[in-house]
């Protein structure tokens, strides 16, 4: 298990002055799982139990996920294959997303092209139309 910013206990919670309405916004906690790390939005690391993320997203139509984020090796890499399994297009925001061991990270760029997960730059953000 990681240390305690992975967990729900941890220095991981909501700053203090987040405001969240309560009838407009949906929080979904990850790392709830006392004997399995949550890396994932959608899944624990097991693949087994769900969040609900990916039942919501597919209810309002979605289909395209951009995934940036903390740490690029393990949490986005999670959230990309759990994601593709579930059916969504994925992109990930590399140069967006810091990295925790840097063999690990090619390791994973391989993994996510190979999955069909688009490697972006921020630059390829900014030049998107909307």
């Amino acid at each position: 298990m990681w240390t305690d910013h992975c967990e729900q206990t941890g220095d991981s919670g909501f700053p203090q002055d987040l405001v969240v309405d309560e009838e407009n916004d949906v929080v979904f906690e990850k790392g709830t799982n006392d004997y399995t790390d949550g890396y994932s939005p959608f899944f624990d690391n097991t693949g087994r139990i769900s969040t609900g993320l990916g039942e919501i997203l597919q209810d309002n139509g979605i289909e395209d996920i951009v995934l940036v984020g903390i740490a690029f090796d393990y949490a986005i890499r999670y959230a990309a294959n759990h994601a593709k399994n579930l059916g969504y297009d994925v992109s990930v925001i590399a140069d967006a997303s810091a990295v925790i061991d840097q063999q690990v990270a090619l390791d994973t760029t391989t993994e996510m092209i190979a999955n069909k997960v688009s490697i972006l730059s921020s630059d390829d953000i900014i030049k998107m139309e909307c």
